[in-house]
């Protein structure tokens, strides 16, 4: 039975003194919805991912300068690569996980892949083409398990999506960790090749993580009597200022005479009220009744109750087509701004990590403690912008954080030219406080936006094009592009060319960024 939302004569949701008094009549229910602690699956995929994965790419360099005994331009070539690699690899294998509804499966067997074709640098005597190809082959495989992950993790997480920052803080933990770990197997063993040997028993222990918590990960695909968006298309927007005509598909649940919905559901004015955002739906907030006994829960949008599936089952329920009709998303002018300008964004932090420690190093004298400590303390600034994204995202918006991690990228390239050398040099530390902004709020702003941009089916793909997009195609044309400005017009101008383009990208998306036609129906970009 379809009927329409504006048929539903509903009474209008309780004062936010009544829904306090209802949570505080009930704290265990409200405890158990919205802790730090909750979601433990969710923060030990990402501690033990990132273990591994941090275990090894920041010694690669030196593995292909000391180990295969490459020149530097060889490794500007294989660096520059790598992400292009990444482009192409990190879309399909979340596609793929869209189209078979096997994410643990997929994540495992490319986890184990790319463990294995790190050993490939450690055959004997390994010329540069040979080199090539094993870089490419690792790179496919590694590329997709970030997608993967946060996929993963967003499938845990359903509804309380506003939660993944609680999560990834828990990366930036490991990594600052692994690199400890790391160092130690370096100096135990005196071979760089002992970050291999690391990578490969942390990447065991995460994938028997991730098998032993696949029971808590949601299907890819709803129970039957569960509720979905019709044809995994967001809920359009009301035509006029006074009708809705937003459609809702009803299973077990009728329409009574009183226009309340009866079924399997309690009465709404039983049931512990808990304020939360609705952020599966790029244009709509309300109200989430939540019965601690059952499995579903009842969102308010515009003043009616409407079934919902509950947070933790609210998944996909077909395989993405390849029909041009079911990809129209990717042409939204919010899309297409959004990837662009993370593209930016990335380019702008393949100059900072390919070339940042090379200015320092040898136009500003930076010391090998200083270098040192600015991984550590770039993850220990990571920490808090994580931990409060929600509260962060949740008063200014995903427009206004990601505008903020551009302007922020803008001063820290604006700002490093400005160093002293010698002891001044230290002030580097200062400006690496911009990074919570650049990387941390960003990242997690534009998660959450990937996580909303496309139709449910294509959820992991979303993820994937995002990663693709970033860590690809923008780190790509980074490493190629201000490899050559450095060379040609040196460090200053790679740095304020590069700040040039970012505060272009920060217009762009500030002007382009479509706005929110409806008052009523605020877009949770916004909020």
């Amino acid at each position: 039975m379809v009927v329409a939302a504006a048929a539903l004569t509903c009474p209008p949701p309780p004062p936010p003194q009544q829904q306090a008094a209802a949570a505080a009549a009930h704290p265990a229910a409200a405890a158990a919805q919205r802790t730090f602690w909750n979601y433990t699956t969710a923060k030990l995929i990402f501690f033990f991912g990132f273990l591994a994965g941090c275990s090894t790419y920041p010694y690669i360099p030196l593995i292909y300068l000391n180990v295969i005994g490459l020149r530097k331009d060889q490794i500007g070539l294989l660096t520059s690569i790598t992400p292009f690699v990444a482009f192409l690899s990190a879309p399909l294998f979340s596609f793929v996980v869209d189209v078979t509804h096997r994410p643990i499966l997929v994540f495992c067997a490319t986890s184990l892949l790319a463990v294995g074709a790190y050993w490939g640098f450690a055959v004997p005597h390994l010329s540069f083409p040979a080199a090539c190809f094993v870089a490419v082959v690792q790179a496919f495989f590694q590329a997709p398990l970030f997608p993967l992950m946060d996929s993963i993790v967003l499938r845990i997480l359903g509804r309380d999506i506003d939660l993944y920052g609680q999560q990834r803080l828990f990366a930036a933990i490991s990594c600052g960790l692994t690199y400890v770990f790391s160092g130690l197997a370096i100096r135990l063993s005196g071979t760089l090749l002992a970050v291999f040997a690391a990578n490969t028993v942390w990447t065991l222990v995460h994938v028997a993580v991730v098998v032993a918590v696949s029971p808590s990960v949601p299907p890819s695909k709803p129970a039957p009597e569960q509720n979905e968006r019709r044809d995994g298309e967001p809920v359009e927007e009301p035509v006029g200022d006074d009708e809705e005509e937003e459609e809702v598909e009803e299973d077990d649940n009728e329409v009574g005479d009183d226009g309340q919905l009866n079924g399997s559901h309690t009465d709404a004015a039983t049931d512990p009220l808990i304020t939360a955002r609705r952020r599966d739906h790029p244009y709509g907030s309300g109200t989430r009744v939540t019965d601690s006994s059952s499995s579903s829960s009842l969102i308010r949008i515009e003043d009616c109750e409407v079934p919902l599936p509950h947070h933790g089952a609210s998944m996909p329920a077909q395989a993405p087509s390849l029909s041009p009709t079911r990809w129209a998303w990717l042409l939204r002018v919010d899309v297409a701004v959004f990837l662009f300008c993370l593209g930016v964004l990335g380019f702008g932090f393949a100059v900072l990590q390919g070339f940042l420690w090379i200015f320092l190093t040898e136009e500003r004298g930076a010391t090998p403690l200083l270098l040192g400590m600015t991984g550590p303390f770039s993850v220990a600034v990571e920490l808090p912008f994580f931990f409060f994204a929600q509260q962060i995202l949740d008063r200014i918006g995903i427009q206004s954080a990601i505008l903020l991690g551009h302007g922020a990228m803008a001063l820290r390239l604006l700002l490093y030219p400005l160093l002293p050398s010698g002891d001044g040099v230290w002030l580097v530390l200062v400006i690496e406080l911009l990074h919570g902004f650049t990387f941390s709020l960003t990242w997690t702003a534009a998660v959450r936006f990937a996580h909303e941009m496309a139709p449910p089916e294509f959820a992991t793909t979303s993820q994937g094009i995002l990663n693709g997009a970033h860590g690809g195609l923008g780190y790509g044309i980074g490493y190629v592009v201000a490899g050559v400005l450095y060379v040609r017009r040196g460090a200053v101008f790679m740095f304020r060319s590069t700040a040039a383009l970012t505060l272009a990208s920060l217009l762009l998306f500030a002007v382009a960024w479509p706005r929110p036609r409806s008052p009523r129906r605020a877009s949770a970009l916004e909020r």
